[in-house]
C-alpha cells in the first residue's frame, strides 16, 4: 500500500498479486478469498481512519469480477448504484468483463 496526495486529495493505492489458479481454480480459491478478505480489512481500516481518502486496489487478482473472492469477500460492486456504506467498493472491470 502506498498513501499520499494526488491533486490535493488523500489517496491510498493497494497493489495486489493474488495466488494463481495453478493446480485448479477450486483448490486455489480459498487463498484468493483470503487475499480479498485481507484487502477489504486494510481498505476498511483506511476508510475508518479517514473516510475522505480515495482508495484504489489494482493488480493481478487472478480472478474474474464475478468470482467469490471479489464478489463475496471484497464485496466489490458491479454498478455505482449498488454502492452503500456497507459495500463501498466498485469493481471497474465488471463492465468490461460483461462485454467479454
Amino acid at each position: 500500500m502506498v498513501t499520499g496526495f494526488l491533486d490535493n486529495e488523500k489517496v491510498a493505492f493497494f497493489m495486489n498479486h493474488w495466488p494463481s489458479r495453478r493446480g485448479g481454480e477450486a483448490i486455489s480459491l480459498p487463498k484468493r478469498n483470503a487475499a480479498a478478505a485481507l484487502l477489504k480489512q486494510q481498505m476498511d481500516s483506511i476508510r475508518a481512519a479517514d473516510p475522505s481518502t480515495k482508495l484504489f486496489a489494482m493488480g493481478d487478482f487472478n480472478d474474474d469480477p464475478i468470482s467469490p473472492s471479489l464478489k463475496n469477500h471484497l464485496k466489490a460492486q458491479a454498478s455505482p448504484k449498488d454502492l452503500s456504506e456497507e459495500t463501498p467498493y466498485l469493481n471497474l472491470m465488471y463492465p468490461l468483463y460483461k462485454k467479454e
